[in-house]
């Protein structure tokens, strides 16, 4: 996804940590200097908010674009999984426009 956003002309990247315990603060804060917007996709309710805003160069920065996704049946895994959801919501946030985010959740500006 990363590859195709930025073939598109969109200034997009990926950190995806191997480990939570200990978090990789110090990668994150070097990865993450320079960056305009950093968006944290987890299908949660957003734990992982407060562990990288702690780390990142301004917290203003920071987006929650993931969310807890059930499929209706509630035995499985909802549609969040699906690797189009995932692109709008980047492609929301990095272009400003409107995204189907969580209740309550909101592209930090």
């Amino acid at each position: 996804m990363t590859r195709s956003a930025r073939a598109e002309g969109l200034r997009v990247g990926l950190f995806r940590p191997i480990t939570l315990w200990p978090f990789p603060g110090a990668a994150l804060a070097e990865v993450t200097r320079t960056a305009s917007r950093v968006l944290v996709f987890e299908l949660n309710a957003g734990q992982m908010l407060d562990d990288v805003r702690q780390y990142v160069h301004d917290r203003e920065t920071v987006a929650f674009i993931g969310g807890v996704s059930i499929h209706e049946s509630g035995l499985t895994f909802g549609p969040l999984l699906d690797a189009a959801p995932i692109r709008e919501r980047i492609v929301s946030s990095v272009t400003g426009q409107a995204a189907s985010l969580p209740a309550g959740r909101g592209v930090a500006r």
